[in-house]
């Protein structure tokens, strides 16, 4: 029987309303951030700076596909698919040799009620610490803790680890934990980390420790703990890190503490400052590291920013002294 003209536009219109419901139950994203920035830099110790163009001064260039499905009853299945790359020379990865994924590559489940699981190559929980409790955030080029954290031979292991299982419960009362665990496969090490993150209104803190094992490829034996805490006055946000890293392998001991600030001076800028050192035990020589920047934001996905580094090692024959003008864009 031929259907009439009013009943075909009912089941046209039902199957829309059913595809309309399925893609807002699952989605896929495409984001990431994009960091240049021209200026000359210098290592303690070194006899000259280096004029360049860099990559990632401020924030490591990236990008992401991310998705997530719903389930139904409040559960949800998500990934993510995250990779660094070098915006300077167009090249994959934060140098050579590195994983094409390095940043995430996880399969999960996660509930509001319950809490998130994840499977795979997951960003530690002292990596999150590290970068939420300074002003500088994650710039691996100018904040002083990052730079002393996972740049100077104190901390074993990445900023992400393979081959793990993470659980982050739900907030209770602006209380969190935070569980990792990695595998010991192929040269890896049996690593674990966990966490406490707590934030009500201007107040948050944290508490991590991280313990890596030594393991084929060379990584030391270390068991590190950090407390962090962060106060918005409004006039200015204010940051506070101590972090002890026990060397197993070598018998050094690290005590790294760091400050900062965030103030605004105008709607759309403010000044970043930050000092932070390292104080070592043994014939290890201590550090101190100066920053100060301004970041400007032309709109919600782009800024731009000038920053200056005054980088001290003990013994060394020189400071380091750097400075850059950047560009970030968020897409």
């Amino acid at each position: 029987m031929k259907q009439s003209t009013p009943v075909r536009s009912l089941a046209l219109a039902a199957l829309l309303a059913c595809a309309g419901a399925a893609q807002a139950q699952s989605s896929v994203q495409l984001q990431g951030l994009i960091d240049l920035s021209a200026g000359s830099f210098q290592a303690p110790g070194a006899a000259e700076s280096t004029k360049r163009v860099e990559n990632g001064s401020m924030t490591t260039s990236y990008w992401m596909m991310r998705g997530k499905e719903d389930l139904g009853g409040g559960l949800s299945a998500i990934f993510s698919l995250e990779s660094f790359f070098r915006a300077d020379t167009g090249e994959a990865g934060r140098f050579g040799g590195d994983k094409f994924f390095a940043r995430s590559a996880f399969a999960g489940l996660t509930s509001d009620k319950l809490g998130t699981v994840r499977l795979g190559r997951i960003t530690t929980p002292l990596f999150v610490s590290t970068v939420v409790f300074n002003a500088f955030g994650d710039s691996y080029g100018f904040s002083p803790v990052v730079r002393h954290v996972f740049t100077s031979g104190t901390v074993s292991g990445d900023s992400g680890w393979s081959d793990a299982a993470a659980y982050t419960s739900p907030s209770f009362g602006g209380l969190k934990a935070d569980v990792l665990v990695a595998a010991g496969e192929g040269n890896g090490g049996r690593n674990w980390s966990a966490a406490l993150n707590y934030g009500i209104g201007a107040f948050a803190a944290t508490a991590v420790v991280q313990d890596v094992k030594k393991n084929d490829a060379g990584v030391a034996d270390t068991r590190t703990w950090q407390a962090g805490a962060a106060y918005d006055f409004g006039l200015a946000k204010v940051f506070a890190q101590y972090t002890d890293v026990k060397n197993n392998s070598t018998g050094v001991e690290y005590k790294l503490a760091d400050v900062s600030a965030a103030i605004p001076v105008t709607t759309a800028g403010k000044v970043l400052v930050a000092y932070g050192e390292i104080d070592a035990s043994g014939v290890n020589p201590d550090r101190k590291t100066l920053s100060l920047a301004y970041d400007h934001y032309l709109s919600k996905r782009t800024d731009v920013y000038v920053a200056a580094m005054q980088d001290k090692l003990d013994g060394a024959a020189t400071t380091g002294k750097s400075y850059a003008v950047g560009l970030r864009h968020r897409f």
